[in-house]
C-alpha cells in the first residue's frame, strides 16, 4: 500500500543521503493505528530490510494473520528485535482481543 511506498522510500533516501547502503540501521515504531501499519509493512518485504520495530497497543488485523490482508504475514521476513507492548487497561483496543495474535 501506500504506507509501505512512503517508507520504501524514506529508506532510500535515508542511504542516498547518509550511508549510501539500504540496508543502514532503521527501525520503526508505530502507536495505535501507527502500530497496525507497523504490522502491515514489517510483515512485508519491507520486514527483511529493517533492523527492528516496536509496536505499541496495535493489534495485527485478524485479516493479516488469516492472508486475507496483504498477502499475510511472511514471519520468516519479521525484524529482529520485535517488541510488541499492549497495555491491560486500553480502553480501545482490548488486550482480550490479543488472544487471537498470540495464538498466531
Amino acid at each position: 500500500g501506500s504506507d509501505e511506498a512512503f517508507i520504501q522510500t524514506v529508506l532510500q533516501d535515508m542511504a542516498a543521503e547518509w550511508l549510501g547502503d539500504i540496508r543502514l540501521p532503521a527501525f520503526l515504531i508505530g502507536f495505535s493505528g501507527g502500530a497496525r501499519m507497523v504490522w502491515r509493512v514489517i510483515c512485508g518485504q519491507l520486514g527483511s530490510q529493517l533492523s527492528g520495530a516496536a509496536i505499541v497497543a496495535g493489534l495485527m488485523t485478524s485479516r493479516l494473520q488469516r492472508g486475507e490482508e496483504e498477502g499475510g504475514c511472511a514471519t520468516h521476513q519479521l525484524p529482529s528485535p520485535l517488541v510488541v507492548l499492549h497495555g491491560s487497561k486500553d480502553s480501545t483496543t482490548h488486550v482480550r482481543w490479543a488472544e487471537n495474535a498470540t495464538r498466531w
